[in-house]
């Protein structure tokens, strides 16, 4: 705690502003110095400021009179000391046909690294092949919804062609181009015209849509991806940049229009910008009753009132000083008007100087870096260092903080001042907060920060009340599959709970997520029926569609090996599927199941995979469903009593009802199974039902996670 900052109940009195204001006013009575002191602490007393006074008298010095005035600054001499010559130490760097090559250190020294230039696209076609293959691509946002590029975490989809249907000569054209394709450059478009490096990426698939109207192209992650954070802010809902030069404005979730409102500043006024701001303190009180008026004004009608505003303050700025002119500005962007417009003034009429008041750094500081933009944030790191107030947490401004050191690279740091912010129970839940905090952490090399931040995903969503409230974390949650990846592990268990909630909100974006994400040979098919089985709650045409033929494609992997147990998960699975579909007679699943006949026979592999198929009957049991999303719970209850269940019981999640021991208890002690449905249930309930368990209550408990046909078969497997 710095030494000049004495602690009370509840605020704290600084010295430091106090000296100043003597300074500035010269010798006052105590009961002056008083009332300056009751701004910053309405409590304290006049024995207290006297005393700390008077405990200090290199800071406070009393006159002859009584009064009270600042102590004169000591002087320090500093004598300068000649640096040291330095010596020109040789070193041996080659040695060639016996002759010694020899330089000095100094000139040994390589110059700084610095990040290699992204390559320019050697087209700006949006599909660009070269010698029959694939060679770079370039995609935009600003296309019909069925164009939309898709992201989960460092992968990336490409629909193709963005902006209109593909036909059958094209379809084939580019899926030969892509069958030849190595690593491809992909270029993301931006509004101004230029372009953004996404990275040198694999090409891991390219499939053909349900619908059929375009291919999806899915790209594996990119180490050299440069606009990784440029995609994080556009889904924050920004909108433009702050260009140089201080008569542009910088678009905070605005539209364009807005801007140009901004701009339109009359020729005689703009000439005032470049006189200084007035040496001496102008009046504050008729300052502000006049800058509350007219910012009221504004609020109300910012299109014909922020203008009047704007043009006073700049034609008074010869007549007030810096500090005031900051109070205003401050004023104006916490009273609620365009910050658009805040932004912009605020740089026409300070320019380059360094502010003045802490205040206002700290505001502007915090909503500049909370637009993610790097001319905002390069801004905003300029008042940083007045914005700080040493011993005073101010979870706001570390979280601008953290938004700078990211711009910086510096994301251990960054991870550090996130912290400061999740530590306030106020701040800990914002989920644009947890996403910045994620993405830092992902882009750690250490793991301590990264487990950290996983930790605090995890406990945030479990307080959330509903899946609506998980799914503001959507993002944050796929920057965890992309952390707990970098572990060595694939995080099945966690991409199925983002499947989850897609599910529950966009089942579009939940195929997306699956093709994204399971794209490739790579991936084990027990992955892939894990995935497909959270599917099976889509309702969709389409979806349901894209489910059976990402399902018979998955069957098929598993029927190279005969051997394997899959095989009569993925035709059960599949079998589920198709009644969905309208298939009753089970076409599909009938030529597999022959297919896996006839290669059992060639292999003599019978007796081990029929085995493996069986299933113990649920014949006459009761099952308790715990956990879970309501449509998955009834597709099961349907399911388990089709197969001759005598009944199917279920209690929702806690954030869809009240929870509690007597309540499981009550409906567990007459159940034979009970199922707790792990991936959509709060830890409480589990505990509950495991402590149950443990207490001699006489049931089968089964853990199990996914869609209705997997829920299925792990409650028979354990019968």
């Amino acid at each position: 705690m710095a030494k000049n900052i004495v602690p009370y109940k509840r605020r704290r009195f600084s010295r430091a502003v106090l000296r100043k204001w003597l300074e500035m006013n010269g010798a006052s009575a105590i009961e002056q110095v008083h009332i300056q002191a009751t701004l910053q602490v309405p409590e304290i007393t006049i024995e207290e400021v006297e005393s700390d006074l008077r405990e200090h008298p290199n800071l406070f010095h009393m006159t002859p009179e009584g009064r009270w005035e600042a102590a004169p600054k000591r002087a320090f001499v500093v004598y300068p000391r000649k640096p040291p010559a330095r010596r020109a130490e040789k070193i041996a760097v080659t040695k060639r046909r016996g002759a010694r090559v020899s330089k000095t250190k100094a000139a040994e020294k390589a110059p700084p690294r610095k990040k290699p230039k992204a390559p320019p696209p050697p087209s700006m076609d949006p599909f660009f092949v070269q010698d029959e293959r694939l060679v770079s691509l370039v995609f935009r946002r600003d296309v019909q919804d069925s164009g939309q590029p898709y992201e989960s975490g460092g992968h990336l989809l490409v629909p193709v062609p963005q902006d209109s249907d593909v036909s059958e000569a094209v379809r084939e054209a580019i899926m030969a181009a892509c069958r030849e394709a190595g690593d491809v450059q992909v270029y993301e478009g931006i509004e101004e015209g230029g372009w953004i490096f996404r990275g040198t990426r694999r090409l891991l698939q390219a499939s053909e849509t349900p619908d059929g109207t375009k291919i999806h192209l899915v790209f594996a992650f990119a180490p050299d991806d440069d606009g990784r954070q440029h995609a994080l802010t556009l889904r924050a809902g920004t909108s433009g940049l702050l260009p140089s030069g201080t008569t542009r404005a910088l678009a905070v979730a605005a539209p364009r229009d807005a801007i140009a409102t901004t701009e339109r500043v009359p020729t005689g006024i703009k000439k005032l910008l470049a006189l200084p701001p007035a040496p001496r303190k102008a009046d504050r009180k008729s300052a502000y009753r006049r800058a509350k008026t007219l910012l009221q004004a504004a609020k109300g009608d910012p299109e014909n009132d922020w203008p009047k505003f704007r043009d006073w303050l700049i034609q008074k700025k010869p007549e007030f000083d810096q500090e005031l002119t900051e109070s205003i500005l401050t004023m104006a962007l916490n009273t609620g008007c365009d910050a658009i417009g805040a932004f912009n003034l605020a740089k026409m009429i300070l320019g380059d100087r360094n502010p003045k008041t802490t205040d206002f750094a700290r505001t502007y500081c915090v909503a500049l870096a909370s637009t993610r933009k790097h001319d905002a944030i390069a801004w905003a790191a300029t008042l940083l260092p007045r914005a700080r107030q040493p011993g005073v947490l101010d979870p706001d401004l570390s979280g601008a903080t953290g938004r700078i050191e990211m711009e910086r690279q510096n994301y251990q740091a960054a991870c550090e001042a996130f912290d400061e912010v999740i530590a306030d129970p106020t701040t800990s839940d914002d989920p644009e907060l947890i996403e910045d905090y994620m993405l830092a952490a992902d882009e750690c090399v250490t793991k301590k920060p990264k487990r950290r931040a996983l930790e605090h995903l995890d406990d945030v969503v479990q307080r959330c009340g509903s899946a609506t409230a998980v799914n503001e974390y959507r993002s944050a949650l796929q920057f965890a599959c992309d952390i707990e990846e970098s572990f060595g592990a694939r995080p099945v268990d966690r991409i199925e709970q983002i499947l989850q909630l897609l599910v529950a909100t966009d089942e579009e974006d939940a195929i997306r997520e699956y093709e994204t994400r399971f794209a490739g040979e790579a991936v084990k098919p027990s992955e892939k029926l894990r995935a497909l089985s959270v599917l099976e709650d889509c309702e969709t045409p389409t979806a349901v569609a894209f489910l059976h033929s990402a399902l018979s494609e998955v069957v098929r992997a598993t029927l190279r090996q005969p051997s394997s147990n899959l095989i009569s998960e993925a035709i059960a699975q599949l079998r589920y599927v198709e009644a969905a579909v309208g298939d009753e007679g089970h076409e599909g699943s009938d030529d597999f199941t022959a297919q896996l006949e006839l290669r059992i026979e060639q292999a003599g592999l019978r007796e081990k995979t029929v085995a493996a198929a069986e299933r113990k009957s649920i014949d006459g049991k009761v099952v308790l469903l715990i956990g879970g999303r309501g449509p998955t719970r009834g597709r099961v209850t349907e399911e388990l009593k089709r197969l001759g269940a005598a009944d199917v019981r279920e209690i929702p999640p806690s954030w869809e009802g009240h929870v509690n021991e007597d309540v499981i208890r009550s409906k567990a002690e007459r159940s034979d199974v009970v199922a707790t449905l792990t991936d959509f249930m709060k830890h409480d309930a589990s505990n509950i039902v495991s402590e149950l368990s443990k207490a001699g209550l006489e049931f089968l408990l089964v853990r199990t996670a996914g869609g209705p046909s997997k829920i299925v078969r792990d409650i028979l497997t354990a019968q």
